[in-house]
């Protein structure tokens, strides 16, 4: 396996004029360690360049030339996205030792990145689709939705371009047919949320869910903790498919009625949440998986938003916003690779002692 170095260097270069000093793949490369050392924007990263120069040519084994902040942005501005985004994927994949008999957990995701609209310029907030592997955290992949269109398409592409065999994709409630039937013919199995923007399969889900003979696997858990809060959840599973498949979905296997009783200081609330799937398993491996889902949330999107302060950037030109999510969700990887517990004090630890990023182990 290639070390991530050797990944940003092989990236296009996209000048005419290709100065040795400035390859721009060192440059994201150096950035994305400025952005794990707590730098934000190009004029930190340029200063994080300028003060850590001795240790930079050391890891890149020849002379560097620390480059201007406007460098620094016009690299943002002109590498390919799709090439970043391949790279992304093989490394992310290549970090991966295959489990026999267990199953990779996919999470298919949005996220809006708000401080990226405009309204002055009538320029809405960028919006992507992440893939995210739920054990080992690690996102594997993203692509923008188009201004006019919505996440299925970005997530089809996505799909398209998955290397990884025999993933569970988790979903929660954008998918379509088209969505879940290539998701089977490219090998791999779904479970999604079913809500009221399918007015037709959540009407028949909850009617075959009602019937309490129809249950053909129960399983449930409790989870408490110290400030109070007590949830019960229990998942149903039914095999009774009645009308489902005169809707077009041929690959569903399971119908799932998943009811969360939550207790916070002895006010009581109750949900119900509605799936489908196309695998064939127990109720607790169900509820796993489920679960498993919400890492997308907890560690992906809560964690660029707090610990690196996404949802407050306010770039907006062009490619840069997109380039700069890409960035941190390879920091966030590189972090969990090398079991940082917290990454938002992580990027402190980083910060105050600055040669600890050139020894980290895994994969640099």
């Amino acid at each position: 396996m290639k070390t991530l170095l050797e990944e940003f260097r092989a990236l296009p270069d996209y000048r005419k004029n290709q100065v040795a000093y400035t390859q721009p793949g060192e440059i994201l490369f150096l950035s994305l360690l400025a952005v794990m050392s707590g730098a934000d924007g190009f004029a930190d990263i340029a200063m994080w360049m300028k003060a850590r120069k001795k240790e930079i040519v050391k890891i890149l084994g020849r002379p560097f030339k620390v480059p201007a902040y406007t460098t620094i942005r016009n690299t943002f501005l002109g590498m390919e996205i799709e090439a970043i985004e391949k790279m992304q994927a093989k490394w992310v994949e290549g970090t991966q030792q295959a489990k026999e008999s267990e199953a990779i957990i996919l999470s298919a995701d949005g996220k809006t990145m708000r401080g990226s609209s405009a309204k002055a310029l009538s320029q809405k907030a960028r919006h992507i689709v992440s893939l995210f592997l739920s054990e080992a955290k690690l996102t594997l992949a993203q692509k923008e939705v188009d201004e006019k269109s919505n996440e299925i398409p970005a997530l089809l592409e996505l799909l398209e371009a998955l290397q990884i065999e025999g993933c569970v994709i988790t979903m929660d409630a954008m998918h379509t047919k088209k969505t879940l039937e290539t998701i089977i013919e490219k090998g791999h199995h779904y479970i999604a949320q079913v809500k009221a923007n399918n007015k037709k399969l959540l009407g028949w889900v909850k009617y075959n869910t009602s019937i309490p003979d129809n249950v053909i696997d129960s399983h449930q858990s409790v989870d408490c903790n110290t400030h109070g809060r007590h949830e019960q959840r229990k998942i149903e599973l039914y095999d009774d498919l009645h009308e489902i498949d005169t809707l077009g979905y041929h690959s569903i296997k399971r119908v799932i009625k998943l009811t969360a009783t939550t207790t916070i200081q002895g006010e009581t609330t109750i949900q119900e949440h509605f799936y489908i799937s196309s695998l064939q398993r127990d109720a607790k491996t169900f509820l796993n998986m489920i679960r498993s889902h919400w890492a997308i949330e907890n560690s992906l999107h809560y964690v660029k938003d707090v610990s690196f302060g996404e949802d407050s950037c306010r770039t907006r030109t062009k490619q840069i916003p997109l380039m700069q999510t890409i960035l941190r969700s390879f920091a966030i990887n590189l972090f969990n690779l090398n079991h940082f517990a917290n990454i938002k004090q992580a990027r402190k630890e980083l910060a105050w002692n600055p040669l600890k990023v050139f020894g980290l182990e895994s994969f640099l």
